[in-house]
C-alpha cells in the first residue's frame, strides 16, 4: 500500500506537524511551493493572497515528482487561509485525481479553527474518501503526540502501526524539529534545520553539543 503526505506550510507549523506523521506513518513526504514567491512582507502577503482567492485564480507551484496512480492513501496538510486550502496547495491537488483514494486532512491554525477547510478539500480531491481531519492550534506538543496517533489510527487503521518505538521516535522528533525551528546552531556550522530531514549531526545547546542520528 502506497500511502502519501503532501503539504504546504508557509511558516513551518504544517511542516512540522506534517513530520510527525510521516514518522508515525512512515509514509513518503512532499512539500508544495508556490513557482514565484510570496511578499516576505505579512500585510502584502495577507493581500496578495485575499485577491487570488476573490479571483478564484490557480497559484502555480513547482513540479513535484509523484505519481498518484500509485497513491492509495494521501494525508493532505494546510495551514488555514481564510478558512481554505493554501493556494498553492489547492492548485496541486486540482491537478492530480484522487478517484477512489483516502485523503486525509490535517490543517493547522492560529485561533480560527477549521472552518470549511475539510469541505474544500473534499470539493478538490473529488471522487476520494475524505476522512475526518486533525486540528492543530500551533505545533504540536509532546501531551498532543498520543492524540495524533490515535487520530492516525482511527482514520486510517490500514496503515498504522502502534509501536513504543513509534512513539518514543515521535517524541524525540518533536523535541529535535522544535529545536530546529528555534534556530539552534549544529556543530558543523549552520542552523539545524539542514538535519530535519534526515541525516547525522550534532546540535549545540550553548556550549554543549548533543550527537544525533536521524533514520526516517
Amino acid at each position: 500500500m502506497k500511502v502519501l503526505i503532501v503539504y504546504y506550510s508557509q511558516s513551518g507549523t504544517t511542516k512540522h506537524l506534517a513530520e510527525l506523521i510521516k514518522v508515525i506513518t512512515g509514509a513518503d513526504l512532499i512539500e508544495i511551493h508556490e513557482l514565484h514567491p510570496y511578499s516576505s512582507d505579512y500585510d502584502k502577503m495577507l493581500k496578495e493572497v485575499r485577491e487570488e482567492m476573490d479571483a478564484g485564480m490557480d497559484r502555480e507551484y513547482i513540479p513535484v515528482d509523484v505519481n498518484m496512480d500509485e497513491v492509495d492513501v494521501c494525508f493532505v496538510g494546510t495551514p488555514n487561509w481564510g478558512g481554505m486550502v493554501a493556494c498553492p496547495l489547492a492548485t496541486f491537488l486540482k491537478d492530480h485525481d484522487f478517484t477512489n483514494k483516502k485523503v486525509v486532512p490535517f490543517l493547522t491554525h492560529g485561533g480560527a479553527g477549521e472552518q470549511d477547510i475539510e469541505e474544500h478539500i473534499a470539493q478538490l480531491c473529488k471522487g476520494a474518501v475524505v476522512t475526518p481531519s486533525y486540528i492543530s492550534f500551533g505545533k504540536v506538543e509532546h501531551d498532543e503526540l498520543d492524540e495524533l496517533q490515535e487520530w492516525v489510527h482511527t482514520v486510517a487503521p490500514e496503515i498504522f502501526y502502534k509501536s513504543k518505538r513509534s512513539f518514543y521516535l515521535a517524541n524525540f522528533f518533536c523535541d529535535f524539529l522544535n529545536l530546529c525551528y528555534n534556530g539552534i546552531t549544529c556543530r558543523s556550522g549552520g542552523t539545524a534545520d539542514t538535519l530535519s530531514s534526515g541525516g547525522s549531526g550534532a546540535i549545540r545547546v550553548g556550549s554543549n553539543p548533543i550527537s544525533c542520528t536521524i533514520f526516517l
